[in-house]
């Protein structure tokens, strides 16, 4: 079903200060649900591009990784600005928490607030899918000292990985599992028992997937939330893409290709 501006809050000419832009970036945690410690969440997108924007956020469920995600599609016109609150056409009509994915034809600049009833809340950036970390690659999260910690992951190609929660300083170690395209969530305080660690590291051990990750912490007495997204993975200079290095391989060939020739015409023309 397309939406053309399904907007809670609509409003033009202004801009988001801060994330990414990408065409695909993801939320790992958001949704909405009821009862006795209710949930809501409303996402705010961006279009800097100078042309229309078709945009397609689909959510996840959380541990449901082969149930097909619920999807809305909507329009954005040139440099305008929107906001989606997340109900029932996206998490269904008993409410879920999980992750979402967002899509579009065109750079998008996208965040999402997460609160729960008392109006306390934080601001989670969507982290674009190209920083989503594999097998041998690692991202920081913070973890604030006191604080009810939650971490949650979500893999986004489609395929199964095995990672590592290793504890910073003490390099205490839990591994855990995610489907293609599962999301979960883990409390701190169930993977590692009356510790309290400054980061945690997470690296990706053994799959063909990638996840990108996130925590919130819950202050004791205020019950102030506050996210803490992942450090975005770097490539050392010596690590070339593949069309990066097909390019390189593509200009060698040539100038094998022209030096060749060149010695062949200067064999031709000494020959009598």
């Amino acid at each position: 079903m397309r939406l053309r501006l399904l907007l809670a809050v609509a409003f033009t000419g202004t801009t988001l200060l801060a994330g990414y832009t990408a065409r695909e970036s993801w939320i790992p945690v958001a949704g909405h649900t009821a009862g006795p410690r209710p949930f809501f969440t409303t996402v705010y997108m961006t279009n800097p591009a100078t042309t229309m924007n078709d945009v397609t956020v689909s959510f996840f469920a959380s541990a449901q990784p082969h149930v097909a995600p619920r999807t809305i599609a909507l329009e954005l016109g040139p440099n305008q600005s929107g906001a989606v609150d997340l109900g029932p056409q996206l998490v269904g009509e008993e409410g879920a928490v999980g992750a979402l994915r967002i899509r579009s034809t065109a750079p998008l600049l996208a965040e999402a607030r997460v609160f729960s009833a008392n109006a306390m809340g934080t601001v989670l950036h969507a982290i674009p899918a190209q920083f989503a970390i594999g097998t041998a690659e690692s991202t920081i999260l913070h973890v604030p000292a006191g604080a009810r910690y939650k971490l949650y992951a979500v893999e986004t190609h489609g395929f199964p990985l095995y990672f590592a929660v290793k504890l910073m300083p003490d390099n205490l170690e839990r591994r855990l599992y995610l489907s293609p395209n599962e999301q979960r969530s883990w409390d701190f305080g169930e993977l590692f028992r009356g510790i309290t660690p400054s980061a945690l590291q997470i690296t990706g051990v053994n799959g063909s997937g990638k996840i990108i990750v996130a925590g919130t912490a819950i202050a004791p007495q205020s019950q102030d939330v506050t996210a803490f997204e992942m450090s975005l993975p770097t490539e050392a200079r010596h690590r070339l893409r593949w069309p990066e290095l097909t390019a390189y391989i593509a200009v060698v060939l040539a100038i094998i290709a022209a030096l060749f020739r060149m010695r062949q015409l200067t064999t031709d023309n000494r020959q009598p």
